[in-house]
């Protein structure tokens, strides 16, 4: 893989990652859909600003805006809405965790919908690994927490969501200009989520958040959406939906680090055994570690297996 897109997806998810704590913090104080509009609109705005100093055209695209919606749906809006949702009934590690599931759906369905994104022996091998990895950090944290089924189901289809979105937006807009998908995007799923807020939540009954809150909310817009957008589509337009899907592989890491750190959180050996998974998942999907290697690496075992059992046999023989 070209190391640029290699620093664009480690960029992404950095950018992602903290995006799980900095819901759980805001989330305990200003209601979901009003923070998703917030966190939209406050993103949208810096891009905005450096969509005019590059002297970049807008609204010229309206034309786009049945695209645009669709997209701002499913990447923006329903994902945003759901996973800060599911974090007032679970913890954002685990959020993290589950939505780590979107490579799976993003592989699957590109299959079938982008021609140029089949699947492979590589591919199916990484996400099995991923999975894997993931399995062994989720199962034991669930028996050990009891968390609400309901919240985790959020995350599940907010990573179906994102992964409909990743691959729609691949398909019909990664030939517009740089940062003006994005930003339609992040203004019409503002407005969808505004519009939900105000008929369900009252936002101008909202008691000011914390200072704490309000720092959440404005990291969330500008580092987990604005600053996150911009490495989104320039992975969108070197490489594949696949490509980007793999970022999700990554952000749980980050994600329980961060809950470690800062929430309290626990980590136990089967986090680091699942992370190490994970990692090797995202190894072999982004081409770093291939197919040839890893058979070359369980033939030499084979050979020192039979090896080591033959010496012991002439041991034994000799005895």
């Amino acid at each position: 893989m070209h190391l640029r897109k290699v620093i664009y997806i480690l960029s992404l998810a950095c950018c992602f990652g903290p995006s799980f704590l900095f819901m759980k913090v805001g989330g305990k104080e200003v209601p979901p859909l009003t923070l998703v509009a917030l966190r939209l609109l406050l993103g949208a705005l810096p891009l905005l600003l450096l969509l005019k100093f590059k002297k970049g055209s807008f609204w010229v695209y309206r034309r786009h805006t049945k695209h645009f919606l669709t997209a701002a749906i499913f990447s923006c809006f329903f994902p945003f809405f759901l996973i800060t949702w599911s974090e007032k009934t679970i913890e954002s590690s685990l959020a993290g965790l589950i939505n780590g599931s979107t490579p799976i759906f993003t592989v699957f369905f590109a299959h079938f919908f982008l021609p140029n994104d089949r699947l492979s022996k590589q591919k199916v091998l990484g996400v099995f690994f991923g999975l894997i990895g993931l399995g062994i950090i989720f199962i034991p944290t669930l028996k050990r927490e009891g968390l609400h089924i309901q919240g985790m189901v959020m995350v599940m289809i907010a990573s179906i969501s994102y992964a409909i979105g990743m691959i729609y937006s691949k398909k019909y807009l990664t030939n517009l200009p740089f940062l003006v998908t994005p930003i339609w995007k992040l203004i019409i799923g503002a407005l969808i989520a505004l519009c939900f807020a105000l008929y369900f939540e009252s936002p101008r009954s909202i008691l000011v958040p914390s200072f704490q809150a309000i720092a959440s909310i404005f990291a969330l817009a500008f580092l987990g959406t604005a600053l996150a957008f911009i490495f989104y589509y320039r992975i969108l337009q070197i490489g594949t939906a696949s490509d980007l899907s793999f970022v999700t592989l990554l952000t749980p890491l980050i994600a329980i680090l961060l809950g470690l750190l800062f929430l309290g959180e626990q980590l136990r050996l089967n986090a680091y055994l699942g992370g190490a998974l994970i990692l090797l998942g995202l190894g072999i999907l982004m081409g770093l570690i291939s197919l040839k290697k890893i058979k070359k690496l369980l033939s030499n075992i084979g050979i020192r297996k039979r090896t080591t059992v033959g010496l012991a046999d002439k041991e034994n023989t000799d005895d």
